[in-house]
C-alpha cells in the first residue's frame, strides 16, 4: 500500500462522513478489489451482457486511458466524530484494506480492470506497465449503513442499479456469520429447523427492514430512484444514534420471547388444520410475519402511535393474557390464516396484508390497555377483508 496517496479529505455533511480522495496504481486496487468480490456474497456479480458492453473500455485502459472514480466504503462502528484528516492519514492502511470495504460505485469498471489483467498476464512488460497505471479512488470514512444505503443509491442510478434488497443486504451481511447480541442470523442453505425466539433467518431478517423501510409488506420494488431516496432520508437522523436493524429484530425476538413467557408448551391442536402439532415459532418467526411486523412498526411510528422502535418493546411488554386467553388468539389466528388460504390467488401476500392488520390492531390495543383477547384477531380479519 506504499503507494497509495491522499489527494484531500472533505467533510460530507449531508451524511455525516469524510470522502477522502485517494491515488493508487491499478495493481494495488485489484489487491483490494478482488478479494470485495470474492469474499462478500452479496456483491453484485457481473450484468448480463456486459463483457459485450465494456469492451470499448476494456481497449482504452491498455492504453492506459483514465477513468472516472470508483467509489468505496469503510465499514466500520465508529463515526465520523471519531475520525480526523490526521488520523484518517495515520490510519490509511487500516481503512483501505479489502475486509472493511464495499464498492459503492465502479463495480462494472472494476470487471473490466480484472479482465484486462488476465488478458495481458502472459506479456509481462504490458502487464507491468498496466499495474502501474494511476486510478483515482473515493472512499467514505465514518459513515453509518444508512448513510452508505444513501449513497449507493445514489450513485446508483445508470443502466445496472441495484434494488434497494440488495443493497440492504450487502450493508448488513456481516451480521450473516456473527451474532446480533443474544440473536443468531442462518442461511437457506443451513436448512436449519426454527427452534427458538433468538435465530432467524438471515434473508427473514431483511425482508424485515426492507419493509419497515417501504412501509409495505410485501417490500415493493419500487422503479423511482427517488422514492427510496426519499425514504432513506426520513431515516437518516432517525438512524444517528443507533442501528435500526438491530433494533427492529431486537424487538421482534422480544416479541416471540413474550409469547414464549405466555405458555412455552402451547401447539396446535386442531384436528383439521396444517399447523397441527406445531409451535409459536412455525406461526411467527418466517418471513410473511416478520415483514409484515417491521412495515406495522413503520406505519405506527408514521402515526407518531410510538417515538421509535424500541418503543414497541413497552407495548409489547403488556401483552398480558392468561394460557386459555392465548390459545384463543392463537387458534383464531390459525382459523383466520386457513380461510385466506381457502380464498386468495397469492396466498402469500395476502396473508402479508394480513399480518400487517394482526400487528397494527395488537399493538393499537396494547397502547390503550393491557389484556385483550382474540377479539383484536376478528377486527384484524375485518379489516383485511374491507382492504
Amino acid at each position: 500500500m506504499n503507494d497509495v496517496k491522499i489527494l484531500t479529505v472533505l467533510n460530507d455533511q449531508k451524511i455525516g462522513a469524510c470522502k477522502v480522495l485517494l491515488q493508487m496504481t491499478v495493481g494495488t486496487y485489484l489487491s483490494l478489489a478482488k478479494p470485495i468480490l470474492d469474499k462478500n456474497e452479496y456483491q453484485r456479480r457481473r450484468v448480463k451482457d456486459s463483457k459485450s458492453v465494456y469492451s470499448l473500455l476494456r481497449d482504452d485502459l491498455k492504453t492506459g486511458c483514465t477513468i472516472p472514480s470508483i467509489v468505496l466504503a469503510y465499514r466500520s462502528n465508529n463515526r465520523l466524530a471519531d475520525f480526523s484528516e490526521d488520523t484518517i492519514k495515520n490510519d490509511i492502511g487500516k481503512i483501505i484494506n479489502a475486509e472493511n470495504l464495499i464498492i459503492l460505485d465502479g463495480l462494472q469498471r472494476t470487471y473490466c480492470l480484472i479482465d484486462v489483467d488476465n488478458e495481458l498476464s502472459d506479456n509481462k512488460d504490458e502487464h507491468d506497465r498496466y499495474l502501474k497505471n494511476a486510478l483515482v479512488i473515493e472512499c467514505y470514512v465514518g459513515i453509518d449503513k444508512i448513510g452508505i444505503l444513501y449513497r449507493m443509491l445514489t450513485l446508483n442510478t445508470g443502466q445496472t442499479k441495484m434494488s434497494l434488497r440488495h443493497q440492504i443486504e450487502i450493508l448488513y451481511s456481516n451480521f450473516k456469520n456473527n451474532n446480533l447480541n443474544n440473536i443468531r442470523f442462518y442461511t437457506q442453505v443451513e436448512a436449519k429447523t426454527k427452534v427458538s425466539a433468538t435465530e432467524f433467518q438471515f434473508k427473514d431478517a431483511i425482508d424485515c427492514f426492507y419493509s419497515y423501510i417501504e412501509r409495505d409488506p410485501n417490500g415493493i420494488e419500487r422503479g423511482d430512484v427517488l422514492d427510496n431516496i426519499t425514504n432513506i432520508e426520513n431515516l437518516s437522523e432517525e438512524n444517528r444514534k443507533k442501528d435500526l436493524f438491530e433494533e427492529l429484530i431486537d424487538s421482534y425476538s422480544y416479541f416471540l420471547a413474550k409469547l414464549n413467557s405466555i405458555d412455552p408448551s402451547w401447539k396446535c391442536q386442531e384436528e383439521n388444520s396444517e399447523e397441527k402439532g406445531k409451535d409459536f415459532i412455525h406461526l411467527f418467526n418466517r418471513s410473511i410475519p416478520l415483514s409484515a411486523f417491521g412495515a406495522s412498526v413503520g406505519e405506527l411510528k408514521d402515526a407518531k402511535i410510538i417515538n421509535n422502535i424500541c418503543d414497541i418493546k413497552v407495548l409489547i411488554n403488556r401483552f398480558n393474557a392468561s394460557d386459555s386467553v392465548y390459545n384463543d388468539i392463537l387458534n383464531e389466528l390459525i382459523k383466520v390464516l386457513s380461510e385466506i388460504k381457502g380464498e386468495a390467488s397469492k396466498i402469500g401476500k395476502e396473508q402479508r396484508w394480513f399480518y400487517l392488520y394482526f400487528f397494527k390492531a395488537l399493538f393499537l390495543l396494547l397502547n390503550d390497555r393491557n389484556r385483550c383477547s382474540k377479539d383484536f384477531v376478528i377486527k384484524a380479519y375485518q379489516r383485511y377483508k374491507a382492504f
